[in-house]
């Protein structure tokens, strides 16, 4: 299975999407565009829920497209659904979801996470490999929907930036367990001030730039390191309004 998910979020990313594809999508719309905002996420985790196992992964694109194409603003409701009702379809319904709904990213690894906790290092390596340069943004949105996954969510980012690796492995072999839930972002806002990172190619996995800001407190490492504000839980404003990156 996790193969097969690699090589769909591969075709994904490419925004390649067959005739058969956009016929599908095209019928989920139809088939969804009676039903009311309130129960758009539920329905559309109902359409996945109702195929093969076989036919999960593309009904699962075909199913979160329509569905944010009705209502851009549920994306993360609807992720949190899809993850709920089926956990191994968490980590694809939220990188299609973002890859329609950029601006909320962080409101989708959020409701991914909390939909399907024991997902939350698959929903954050998924999200990063497709968006490499919100993993700060993912990564602390994930582990406030899944406070138990800190220590997974943050290996897999030691994984996806080198340039945090070493602070990481160190936070984490140094976290006393019986502290409470392993601080994330603070331990990702001092691993940048001690990397010392410049925002440049070289500091960041894949040789990207330095990451855009969303908005609080899922802001990505800066230029000039500085402590992620973490006043509020939501990276947009609330009632369908975001900032521009």
């Amino acid at each position: 299975m996790l193969g097969g998910l690699t090589i769909t979020l591969a075709v994904l990313a490419s925004q390649a999407l067959s005739a058969k594809d956009s016929a599908q999508i095209a019928g989920f719309k139809a088939s969804l565009a009676s039903v009311s905002p309130i129960e758009l996420p539920a329905r559309a985790a109902s359409l996945i829920t109702a195929v093969s196992d076989k036919e999960k992964e593309s009904t699962t694109i075909s199913v979160v497209r329509a569905a944010v194409g009705l209502n851009p603003s549920a994306a993360p409701a609807i992720v949190g659904s899809v993850a709920h009702e089926v956990p191994t379809m968490a980590p694809l319904a939220a990188v299609t979801a973002a890859s329609l709904q950029r601006k909320q990213i962080g409101r989708i690894a959020h409701s991914a996470a909390a939909g399907a906790p024991a997902q939350a290092g698959k929903i954050v390596a998924a999200l990063i490999k497709e968006f490499p340069s919100y993993y700060a943004v993912v990564a602390v949105a994930a582990s406030k929907g899944a406070p138990s996954a800190g220590k997974e969510i943050l290996e897999v980012v030691a994984s996806n930036v080198p340039a945090l690796q070493a602070s990481i492995q160190k936070a984490i072999a140094g976290f006393d367990s019986t502290a409470g839930i392993m601080p994330v972002e603070a331990i990702l806002n001092q691993g940048a001030q001690q990397a010392k990172l410049t925002g440049g190619a070289a500091s960041l996995a894949g040789g990207i730039q330095g990451p855009p800001t969303i908005g609080a407190p899922f802001t990505p490492l800066p230029v000039t390191p500085v402590e992620i504000n973490s006043g509020n839980t939501s990276p947009e404003q609330p009632g369908g309004r975001y900032e521009s990156p």
